[in-house]
Protein backbone atom coordinates (compact mmCIF):
# COMPACT_ATOMS: atom_id res chain seq x y z
CA UNK A 1 0.00 0.00 0.00
CA UNK A 2 1.28 3.50 -0.89
CA UNK A 3 2.22 5.52 1.89
CA UNK A 4 1.54 9.43 1.58
CA UNK A 5 3.89 11.91 3.36
CA UNK A 6 2.99 15.53 4.08
CA UNK A 7 5.80 17.84 3.58
CA UNK A 8 6.10 21.37 3.99
CA UNK A 9 6.11 23.34 1.43
CA UNK A 10 9.07 26.00 0.56
CA UNK A 11 8.79 29.71 1.26
CA UNK A 12 9.68 32.14 -0.54
CA UNK A 13 12.52 34.29 1.61
CA UNK A 14 10.26 37.13 2.32
CA UNK A 15 7.06 34.59 3.42
CA UNK A 16 10.19 32.91 5.72
CA UNK A 17 11.18 35.91 7.69
CA UNK A 18 7.16 36.87 8.33
CA UNK A 19 7.10 33.39 9.75
CA UNK A 20 9.55 34.11 12.18
CA UNK A 21 8.71 37.25 13.30
CA UNK A 22 4.99 35.65 14.27
CA UNK A 23 7.02 33.07 15.95
CA UNK A 24 8.59 35.50 18.31
CA UNK A 25 5.95 35.05 21.21
CA UNK A 26 5.55 38.80 22.61
CA UNK A 27 4.48 39.67 18.61
CA UNK A 28 2.32 36.64 18.67
CA UNK A 29 0.49 37.94 22.31
CA UNK A 30 -0.12 41.30 20.08
CA UNK A 31 -2.16 39.59 17.66
CA UNK A 32 -4.02 37.03 19.42
CA UNK A 33 -4.89 40.57 21.52
CA UNK A 34 -6.06 42.77 18.62
CA UNK A 35 -8.11 39.27 17.33
CA UNK A 36 -9.39 38.98 21.05
CA UNK A 37 -10.72 42.96 20.97
CA UNK A 38 -12.27 42.66 17.88
CA UNK A 39 -14.40 39.54 18.90
CA UNK A 40 -15.18 41.34 22.19
CA UNK A 41 -16.71 44.10 19.91
CA UNK A 42 -18.02 42.37 17.65
CA UNK A 43 -19.78 40.42 20.77
CA UNK A 44 -20.36 42.85 23.87
CA UNK A 45 -20.83 42.44 27.36
CA UNK A 46 -24.69 42.02 27.60
CA UNK A 47 -24.21 43.26 31.49
CA UNK A 48 -22.02 46.22 29.84
CA UNK A 49 -24.66 47.19 27.27
CA UNK A 50 -27.39 48.14 30.18
CA UNK A 51 -24.50 49.77 32.01
CA UNK A 52 -23.30 51.62 28.92
CA UNK A 53 -26.62 53.24 27.54
CA UNK A 54 -27.23 54.88 31.26
CA UNK A 55 -23.85 56.14 30.91
CA UNK A 56 -24.51 57.26 27.68
CA UNK A 57 -27.73 59.48 28.98
CA UNK A 58 -25.91 60.62 32.08
CA UNK A 59 -22.85 62.16 29.92
CA UNK A 60 -25.51 63.90 27.47
CA UNK A 61 -26.80 67.46 28.45
CA UNK A 62 -29.88 66.90 27.15
CA UNK A 63 -31.84 63.92 26.09
CA UNK A 64 -34.86 63.31 24.63
CA UNK A 65 -36.78 59.63 23.87
CA UNK A 66 -40.44 58.54 23.51
CA UNK A 67 -40.84 55.17 25.19
CA UNK A 68 -43.89 52.98 22.99
CA UNK A 69 -45.66 50.46 24.72
CA UNK A 70 -47.74 48.29 23.14
CA UNK A 71 -49.86 45.03 24.97
CA UNK A 72 -51.17 42.60 23.16
CA UNK A 73 -53.26 39.90 25.21
CA UNK A 74 -54.94 37.16 23.20
CA UNK A 75 -57.50 34.91 25.18
CA UNK A 76 -59.18 32.44 22.75
CA UNK A 77 -61.51 34.06 20.06
CA UNK A 78 -61.19 37.73 21.71
CA UNK A 79 -57.83 40.34 21.39
CA UNK A 80 -57.01 43.38 23.08
CA UNK A 81 -54.66 45.57 22.19
CA UNK A 82 -53.42 48.95 24.34
CA UNK A 83 -50.93 51.67 23.32
CA UNK A 84 -49.30 54.23 25.48
CA UNK A 85 -46.00 56.74 24.67
CA UNK A 86 -44.20 58.55 27.75
CA UNK A 87 -41.79 61.25 26.46
CA UNK A 88 -39.00 61.71 28.72
CA UNK A 89 -37.18 65.04 28.39
CA UNK A 90 -33.43 65.52 30.65
CA UNK A 91 -31.33 68.77 30.98
CA UNK A 92 -28.48 70.09 33.26
CA UNK A 93 -28.82 69.87 36.89
CA UNK A 94 -30.45 66.90 37.30
CA UNK A 95 -33.60 68.32 35.52
CA UNK A 96 -36.15 66.31 34.12
CA UNK A 97 -39.71 65.58 33.06
CA UNK A 98 -41.76 62.87 32.24
CA UNK A 99 -45.13 63.08 30.83
CA UNK A 100 -48.26 60.82 28.97
CA UNK A 101 -48.17 61.53 25.43
CA UNK A 102 -50.46 61.39 22.54
CA UNK A 103 -49.38 59.62 19.48
CA UNK A 104 -48.18 63.04 18.17
CA UNK A 105 -46.08 63.02 21.37
CA UNK A 106 -47.63 66.08 23.02
CA UNK A 107 -48.65 65.96 26.75
CA UNK A 108 -52.34 63.77 27.56
CA UNK A 109 -54.74 65.37 28.97
CA UNK A 110 -54.83 62.39 31.02
CA UNK A 111 -52.21 60.27 32.43
CA UNK A 112 -49.40 61.66 34.86
CA UNK A 113 -46.82 64.31 34.28
CA UNK A 114 -43.82 64.49 36.14
CA UNK A 115 -40.75 67.09 36.56
CA UNK A 116 -37.70 66.92 38.41
CA UNK A 117 -35.64 70.31 39.53
CA UNK A 118 -32.55 67.73 41.59
CA UNK A 119 -34.16 69.03 44.56
CA UNK A 120 -37.96 67.89 44.42
CA UNK A 121 -39.80 65.79 41.78
CA UNK A 122 -43.48 66.70 41.53
CA UNK A 123 -45.91 63.59 40.04
CA UNK A 124 -49.40 65.49 38.50
CA UNK A 125 -52.21 63.01 37.82
CA UNK A 126 -53.62 65.47 34.97
CA UNK A 127 -57.20 64.04 34.71
CA UNK A 128 -57.80 63.49 38.24
CA UNK A 129 -55.99 67.42 39.45
CA UNK A 130 -53.81 65.62 41.78
CA UNK A 131 -50.61 66.17 42.60
CA UNK A 132 -47.61 65.20 45.12
CA UNK A 133 -44.11 66.50 46.44
CA UNK A 134 -41.20 64.45 46.95
CA UNK A 135 -37.35 64.68 47.37
CA UNK A 136 -36.23 64.78 43.70
CA UNK A 137 -32.01 64.18 44.64
CA UNK A 138 -31.15 62.10 41.69
CA UNK A 139 -32.37 63.36 38.55
CA UNK A 140 -34.13 60.81 36.17
CA UNK A 141 -33.14 57.94 38.54
CA UNK A 142 -36.05 59.70 41.45
CA UNK A 143 -38.50 59.19 38.91
CA UNK A 144 -37.35 55.67 37.79
CA UNK A 145 -37.04 54.43 41.23
CA UNK A 146 -40.03 56.08 42.29
CA UNK A 147 -43.88 54.45 42.52
CA UNK A 148 -44.78 56.26 38.88
CA UNK A 149 -42.82 53.65 37.26
CA UNK A 150 -45.02 50.89 37.83
CA UNK A 151 -47.95 52.42 36.28
CA UNK A 152 -45.83 52.44 32.99
CA UNK A 153 -45.95 49.24 31.33
CA UNK A 154 -48.16 46.30 33.77
CA UNK A 155 -45.85 47.27 36.76
CA UNK A 156 -42.50 46.92 34.96
CA UNK A 157 -41.86 50.51 34.37
CA UNK A 158 -38.98 50.58 36.80
CA UNK A 159 -36.67 47.38 35.03
CA UNK A 160 -37.96 48.64 31.52
CA UNK A 161 -36.52 52.61 32.18
CA UNK A 162 -33.65 51.28 34.36
CA UNK A 163 -31.23 51.55 31.63
CA UNK A 164 -31.61 55.60 31.27
CA UNK A 165 -30.10 56.17 34.71
CA UNK A 166 -26.68 54.93 36.23
CA UNK A 167 -27.91 54.26 39.70
CA UNK A 168 -31.07 52.34 38.68
CA UNK A 169 -28.91 50.29 35.74
CA UNK A 170 -26.67 49.26 38.69
CA UNK A 171 -29.56 47.79 40.45
CA UNK A 172 -31.16 46.01 37.96
CA UNK A 173 -27.37 44.30 36.91
CA UNK A 174 -27.57 43.79 40.81
CA UNK A 175 -30.82 42.00 40.51
CA UNK A 176 -29.70 39.77 37.56
CA UNK A 177 -28.86 35.95 37.93
CA UNK A 178 -28.40 35.50 34.15
CA UNK A 179 -27.39 37.14 30.57
CA UNK A 180 -26.98 36.01 27.43
CA UNK A 181 -25.47 38.17 23.84
CA UNK A 182 -28.10 36.49 21.26
CA UNK A 183 -26.09 38.61 17.96
CA UNK A 184 -26.81 41.19 15.89
CA UNK A 185 -30.19 42.17 14.77
CA UNK A 186 -32.23 45.07 13.04
CA UNK A 187 -34.65 47.16 15.20
CA UNK A 188 -36.95 49.21 12.80
CA UNK A 189 -34.02 49.12 9.96
CA UNK A 190 -31.47 50.42 12.93
CA UNK A 191 -28.95 47.89 13.37
CA UNK A 192 -28.89 46.38 16.93
CA UNK A 193 -26.82 44.16 19.66
CA UNK A 194 -29.26 41.40 21.01
CA UNK A 195 -29.50 40.19 24.81
CA UNK A 196 -31.13 38.21 26.88
CA UNK A 197 -31.54 38.45 30.90
CA UNK A 198 -32.83 36.94 33.75
CA UNK A 199 -33.80 39.08 36.89
CA UNK A 200 -33.98 36.84 40.24
CA UNK A 201 -34.45 33.45 38.76
CA UNK A 202 -38.35 34.92 37.90
CA UNK A 203 -38.69 37.22 34.88
CA UNK A 204 -36.78 37.08 31.62
CA UNK A 205 -36.61 40.30 29.40
CA UNK A 206 -34.84 40.37 25.80
CA UNK A 207 -33.35 44.12 25.18
CA UNK A 208 -31.72 45.36 21.94
CA UNK A 209 -29.50 48.42 22.13
CA UNK A 210 -27.88 50.60 19.07
CA UNK A 211 -24.65 48.90 17.59
CA UNK A 212 -24.09 51.92 15.82
CA UNK A 213 -23.17 55.32 17.21
CA UNK A 214 -24.33 55.07 21.03
CA UNK A 215 -25.28 52.11 22.39
CA UNK A 216 -28.45 53.86 23.76
CA UNK A 217 -31.46 51.01 24.55
CA UNK A 218 -34.04 50.63 21.39
CA UNK A 219 -36.10 48.23 22.64
CA UNK A 220 -37.31 45.66 26.09
CA UNK A 221 -39.39 42.91 25.58
CA UNK A 222 -40.37 41.25 28.92
CA UNK A 223 -41.20 37.59 28.65
CA UNK A 224 -44.51 37.90 31.13
CA UNK A 225 -46.05 35.06 29.78
CA UNK A 226 -43.72 32.40 31.53
CA UNK A 227 -44.68 34.22 34.94
CA UNK A 228 -46.51 31.72 36.70
CA UNK A 229 -49.53 34.76 37.57
CA UNK A 230 -49.73 34.45 33.29
CA UNK A 231 -49.18 31.04 33.36
CA UNK A 232 -51.88 30.71 35.66
CA UNK A 233 -54.28 32.62 33.37
CA UNK A 234 -53.14 30.92 30.19
CA UNK A 235 -54.48 27.38 31.54
CA UNK A 236 -58.10 28.68 31.20
CA UNK A 237 -57.94 29.55 27.74
CA UNK A 238 -57.07 27.45 24.20
CA UNK A 239 -55.32 30.15 23.52
CA UNK A 240 -53.47 32.57 24.87
CA UNK A 241 -51.16 35.21 24.36
CA UNK A 242 -49.84 38.28 26.20
CA UNK A 243 -46.98 40.34 24.46
CA UNK A 244 -45.44 43.41 26.17
CA UNK A 245 -43.10 45.56 23.97
CA UNK A 246 -41.25 49.06 24.51
CA UNK A 247 -39.48 50.53 21.76
CA UNK A 248 -37.34 53.45 22.88
CA UNK A 249 -37.66 55.88 19.53
CA UNK A 250 -36.73 59.22 18.29
CA UNK A 251 -33.54 59.22 20.55
CA UNK A 252 -32.45 62.66 20.58
CA UNK A 253 -28.56 62.94 22.39
CA UNK A 254 -28.72 66.64 21.53
CA UNK A 255 -31.88 68.03 22.56
CA UNK A 256 -30.49 71.21 23.75
CA UNK A 257 -32.82 71.57 26.54
CA UNK A 258 -31.41 74.25 29.54
CA UNK A 259 -32.17 74.28 32.77
CA UNK A 260 -34.95 76.94 32.62
CA UNK A 261 -36.83 74.96 29.96
CA UNK A 262 -38.08 72.52 32.41
CA UNK A 263 -39.87 74.08 35.24
CA UNK A 264 -41.35 71.76 38.92
CA UNK A 265 -44.25 74.03 39.78
CA UNK A 266 -47.36 73.63 40.89
CA UNK A 267 -50.49 73.28 38.92
CA UNK A 268 -52.77 75.91 39.31
CA UNK A 269 -56.11 73.59 39.48
CA UNK A 270 -54.82 70.63 41.05
CA UNK A 271 -54.72 69.50 45.03
CA UNK A 272 -51.38 68.56 46.57
CA UNK A 273 -51.82 65.01 48.44
CA UNK A 274 -50.05 62.49 50.36
CA UNK A 275 -49.92 59.54 47.82
CA UNK A 276 -51.42 59.01 43.86
CA UNK A 277 -51.01 55.01 44.53
CA UNK A 278 -51.60 54.46 48.03
CA UNK A 279 -55.44 55.02 50.00
CA UNK A 280 -55.32 58.07 52.18
CA UNK A 281 -53.62 57.50 55.40
CA UNK A 282 -56.14 56.87 58.60
CA UNK A 283 -56.00 58.87 61.76
CA UNK A 284 -56.25 57.62 65.10
CA UNK A 285 -59.34 55.63 65.72
CA UNK A 286 -62.27 58.62 66.59
CA UNK A 287 -62.96 57.11 70.24
CA UNK A 288 -59.13 56.75 71.11
CA UNK A 289 -58.49 57.71 74.77
CA UNK A 290 -62.58 58.05 75.00
CA UNK A 291 -64.40 56.73 77.42
CA UNK A 292 -65.74 53.19 76.00
CA UNK A 293 -69.30 53.36 74.98
CA UNK A 294 -71.04 51.06 77.09
CA UNK A 295 -73.83 48.60 76.28
CA UNK A 296 -75.66 45.44 77.74
CA UNK A 297 -75.68 42.81 74.98
CA UNK A 298 -76.89 39.33 75.32
CA UNK A 299 -75.09 35.53 74.50
CA UNK A 300 -76.37 33.35 72.30
CA UNK A 301 -77.92 30.96 75.14
CA UNK A 302 -79.24 34.06 76.66
CA UNK A 303 -77.30 35.73 79.56
CA UNK A 304 -77.01 39.01 79.75
CA UNK A 305 -73.53 41.33 79.63
CA UNK A 306 -73.37 44.51 81.06
CA UNK A 307 -70.21 45.80 79.16
CA UNK A 308 -70.43 49.19 81.51
CA UNK A 309 -69.60 46.88 84.60
CA UNK A 310 -66.83 45.36 82.51
CA UNK A 311 -65.25 48.88 82.02
CA UNK A 312 -62.82 50.35 84.39
CA UNK A 313 -62.00 47.42 86.78
CA UNK A 314 -58.97 45.13 84.10
CA UNK A 315 -58.23 45.24 80.13
CA UNK A 316 -61.34 44.69 78.25
CA UNK A 317 -60.89 43.11 74.70
CA UNK A 318 -63.30 43.32 72.19
CA UNK A 319 -63.98 41.87 68.24
CA UNK A 320 -66.58 42.98 66.28
CA UNK A 321 -66.90 40.06 63.58
CA UNK A 322 -69.67 38.08 61.48
CA UNK A 323 -69.99 34.31 60.36
CA UNK A 324 -68.99 35.22 56.87
CA UNK A 325 -65.75 37.07 57.57
CA UNK A 326 -62.83 34.38 57.63
CA UNK A 327 -60.75 36.41 58.84
CA UNK A 328 -62.80 37.06 61.79
CA UNK A 329 -63.03 33.89 62.29
CA UNK A 330 -59.28 32.99 62.19
CA UNK A 331 -58.59 35.34 64.54
CA UNK A 332 -61.10 33.79 67.43
CA UNK A 333 -58.81 31.28 68.65
CA UNK A 334 -55.85 33.18 69.02
CA UNK A 335 -57.47 36.40 70.35
CA UNK A 336 -59.02 33.36 72.71
CA UNK A 337 -55.80 31.88 73.93
CA UNK A 338 -54.79 35.16 74.62
CA UNK A 339 -57.16 36.17 77.07
CA UNK A 340 -56.54 32.24 78.36
CA UNK A 341 -52.96 33.79 79.36
CA UNK A 342 -53.82 36.69 80.94
CA UNK A 343 -57.52 35.67 82.37
CA UNK A 344 -55.74 35.67 86.17
CA UNK A 345 -54.61 39.36 86.03
CA UNK A 346 -58.09 40.70 84.55
CA UNK A 347 -58.50 40.42 80.89
CA UNK A 348 -61.71 39.69 79.73
CA UNK A 349 -62.70 38.64 76.12
CA UNK A 350 -66.01 39.36 73.94
CA UNK A 351 -66.32 38.63 70.81
CA UNK A 352 -69.45 41.15 69.52
CA UNK A 353 -70.86 39.55 66.65
CA UNK A 354 -72.79 42.41 64.64
CA UNK A 355 -76.09 42.11 62.75
CA UNK A 356 -77.20 38.35 62.60
CA UNK A 357 -79.74 36.03 64.59
CA UNK A 358 -79.26 34.29 68.20
CA UNK A 359 -79.42 30.62 66.24
CA UNK A 360 -77.36 31.16 63.46
CA UNK A 361 -74.76 32.70 65.65
CA UNK A 362 -75.33 29.35 68.17
CA UNK A 363 -75.24 27.11 65.69
CA UNK A 364 -71.69 28.52 63.34
CA UNK A 365 -69.80 28.41 66.45
CA UNK A 366 -71.15 24.51 67.51
CA UNK A 367 -69.78 23.53 63.65
CA UNK A 368 -66.53 25.45 64.44
CA UNK A 369 -65.65 24.31 67.88
CA UNK A 370 -64.98 27.98 69.02
CA UNK A 371 -65.20 28.81 72.65
CA UNK A 372 -64.98 32.76 72.37
CA UNK A 373 -67.43 34.47 74.56
CA UNK A 374 -69.77 35.54 72.09
CA UNK A 375 -72.20 38.84 72.23
CA UNK A 376 -74.83 39.86 69.98
CA UNK A 377 -75.43 42.96 68.41
CA UNK A 378 -78.51 42.60 66.50
CA UNK A 379 -79.53 45.93 65.44
CA UNK A 380 -75.45 47.13 65.27
CA UNK A 381 -75.86 49.62 67.72
CA UNK A 382 -72.46 48.70 69.41
CA UNK A 383 -70.73 48.17 66.12
CA UNK A 384 -72.37 51.97 65.35
CA UNK A 385 -70.83 53.06 68.53
CA UNK A 386 -67.58 52.33 67.85
CA UNK A 387 -67.78 53.66 63.99
CA UNK A 388 -67.27 49.84 62.99
CA UNK A 389 -66.71 50.30 59.29
CA UNK A 390 -65.06 46.88 58.61
CA UNK A 391 -64.43 43.37 60.16
CA UNK A 392 -63.05 42.36 62.39
CA UNK A 393 -62.27 45.68 64.31
CA UNK A 394 -60.18 44.68 67.36
CA UNK A 395 -60.63 47.13 70.53
CA UNK A 396 -58.94 47.26 73.96
CA UNK A 397 -60.35 49.17 77.05
CA UNK A 398 -57.49 49.83 79.63
CA UNK A 399 -58.44 49.96 83.07
CA UNK A 400 -59.24 53.43 83.18
CA UNK A 401 -62.27 52.39 81.07
CA UNK A 402 -60.60 54.60 78.47
CA UNK A 403 -60.37 52.81 74.32
CA UNK A 404 -56.79 52.42 74.54
CA UNK A 405 -56.13 50.55 71.41
CA UNK A 406 -57.67 49.86 68.42
CA UNK A 407 -57.05 47.47 65.21
CA UNK A 408 -59.01 47.17 61.98
CA UNK A 409 -58.19 43.70 60.47
CA UNK A 410 -56.52 40.65 61.75
CA UNK A 411 -52.95 38.84 60.53
CA UNK A 412 -50.55 36.02 61.49
CA UNK A 413 -48.51 38.09 64.32
CA UNK A 414 -50.88 40.02 65.67
CA UNK A 415 -51.39 38.37 68.51
CA UNK A 416 -47.44 39.16 69.71
CA UNK A 417 -48.59 42.77 69.63
CA UNK A 418 -51.59 42.50 71.36
CA UNK A 419 -49.87 40.61 74.12
CA UNK A 420 -47.51 43.63 74.28
CA UNK A 421 -50.37 45.90 74.28
CA UNK A 422 -51.99 43.76 77.02
CA UNK A 423 -48.73 43.96 78.89
CA UNK A 424 -48.55 47.86 79.08
CA UNK A 425 -51.92 48.48 79.71
CA UNK A 426 -51.92 46.12 82.88
CA UNK A 427 -48.95 47.62 83.75
CA UNK A 428 -50.51 51.62 83.33
CA UNK A 429 -49.24 52.34 80.93
CA UNK A 430 -51.34 54.86 78.72
CA UNK A 431 -51.25 53.29 75.09
CA UNK A 432 -53.74 56.12 73.73
CA UNK A 433 -52.09 59.11 74.51
CA UNK A 434 -48.88 57.67 73.48
CA UNK A 435 -50.75 57.35 69.95
CA UNK A 436 -51.96 60.46 69.86
CA UNK A 437 -49.08 62.01 70.22
CA UNK A 438 -46.77 60.60 68.13
CA UNK A 439 -49.96 60.74 65.30
CA UNK A 440 -49.10 64.65 65.99
CA UNK A 441 -45.77 64.64 65.70
CA UNK A 442 -46.11 62.67 62.45
CA UNK A 443 -48.41 65.34 61.30
CA UNK A 444 -46.16 67.85 62.09
CA UNK A 445 -43.14 66.60 60.35
CA UNK A 446 -45.19 66.01 57.10
CA UNK A 447 -46.13 69.37 57.44
CA UNK A 448 -42.56 70.92 57.57
CA UNK A 449 -41.44 68.46 55.13
CA UNK A 450 -44.16 69.57 52.26
CA UNK A 451 -43.70 73.29 53.79
CA UNK A 452 -39.45 72.13 52.66
CA UNK A 453 -40.43 70.52 49.29
CA UNK A 454 -42.70 73.63 48.27
CA UNK A 455 -39.80 76.11 49.15
CA UNK A 456 -37.63 73.98 46.61
CA UNK A 457 -40.09 74.02 43.68
CA UNK A 458 -39.78 76.59 40.90
CA UNK A 459 -41.05 79.65 41.24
Amino acid sequence: MPTHTATAPRLAPKANALGGRLCNPALWGLVLAAIGSAAAADQPDPVELIRRSAEVVEQAESVSVTVDAATTLVRDEQTNTDRSSYVIHTAPDERFEFYSATPEGQPAKSGVRVAGNGRVMLVHAVAARRHTLSPGEGGLAALISSPVSSAVGSGLGGMVLAPLAPTTADALIESLTASEYLGREEVDGRPAHHARYTVADELSFDAWFAAEGEPVVLRIQPDVASTPDVRAMAGHHKTFQYRLVFDFNNWNLSAGLSAGDIAAREPSDSLLTGSLFAPPKEGPHPLLGKDAPAFTLTTPAGERVDLGERFGEGVVLLEFWATNCPICVQAMPKLEELHQRYADRGLEYFAINAGEAPGDVAAFLESRGLTARVLLDEQTQAADAYDVSSIPLIVLVGPDGHVQAVQAGFAPGDEVKLADSVEALLAGEDLATQTLRAHRRSEAEEAAQRERLQAALDG
